[in-house]
């Protein structure tokens, strides 16, 4: 087959490159390596900007925040930071160093180490992460408090997400199964499906109409989140009216709104 698109130029993290995010501002491209370290470069010029020991082990997750100004990192050790970027990248760097106080805004702790993934809230406001244990845990990305801890994967989590506008958080695991969660109680919502293998990776659409899963069965899978526009696929696909088994399963309802019913 052929193959399409180059490379401007390629980084050398010198190890296993365990996660990577680029700034909003398209400016930086950051990378978490297997060894600890993290490493920044121009995203222009391929330049690197430094490299930091971090951690112990793998960092899992990076994520600049919405105004590109912090960066979000945790590890496999269940270590987490929010990095001052402006302080991180000072005039007076050097390759491979520790990171200074200054550069360091925000440090928490996974309460069930370690932690695989990190995401900001639109607003800035917040982060979750996710974890091996089986958890999502909801931080104050200004205090580092810990906000809200929720369970309800079996065993580990594999990524989550803010909907566009905040108000949902999704999470996708090896159990196979997409919840939905309320961003602000950390109230589970609803499950949306159950898949077979397992599932590794999910994106909400901008406008957060739609949210996408990637399996480990090669399968990606499509979802409505508005009720209203669930409902309408339905009633355009069924000759019939729905039943309350139905209603609940794929609407995520106790009883069928009028009108939808068998």
């Amino acid at each position: 087959p052929s193959t399409y698109g180059f490379y401007v130029y390629s980084l050398d993290g010198g190890q296993i490159i365990a996660s990577i995010s680029f700034s909003p501002d398209g400016d930086l491209v950051a990378a978490g390596t297997g060894d600890g370290s993290l490493w920044i470069w121009e995203t222009d010029t391929g330049v690197n900007l430094g490299v930091w020991e971090l951690s112990d082990g793998f960092i899992n997750g990076l994520a600049f925040s919405p105004d590109s100004e912090q960066l979000a990192a945790v590890s496999f050790t269940g270590d987490g930071q929010i990095l001052d970027v402006n302080e991180l990248l000072a005039p007076d760097i050097e390759i491979l160093q520790i990171i200074s106080k200054d550069a360091v805004a925000v440090d928490f702790d996974s309460p069930t180490m370690p932690f695989t993934s990190v995401a900001w809230s639109p607003d800035g406001g917040r982060l979750v992460t996710t974890s091996w244990e089986g958890d999502l845990v909801i931080w104050d990305s200004k205090s580092g408090e810990n906000i809200s801890l929720v369970g309800g994967h079996q065993g580990q989590v594999r990524e989550a997400e803010f909907s566009p506008d905040g108000a949902r958080i999704s999470s996708v695991g090896p159990d196979g199964s997409v919840i939905i969660w309320d961003a602000q109680t950390g109230e589970r919502q609803y499950v949306l499906d159950e898949v077979e293998g397992g599932l590794r990776t999910l994106s909400f659409s901008p406008d957060g109409r739609y949210l996408a899963t990637g399996g480990t069965d090669g399968s990606v899978r499509v979802y409505v989140m508005p009720l209203e526009e669930l409902m309408e696929l339905a009633r355009a696909r069924l000759t019939r009216g729905l039943s309350e088994e139905e209603c609940h399963r794929y609407l995520h309802l106790d009883g069928c709104p009028q009108g939808s019913e068998s």
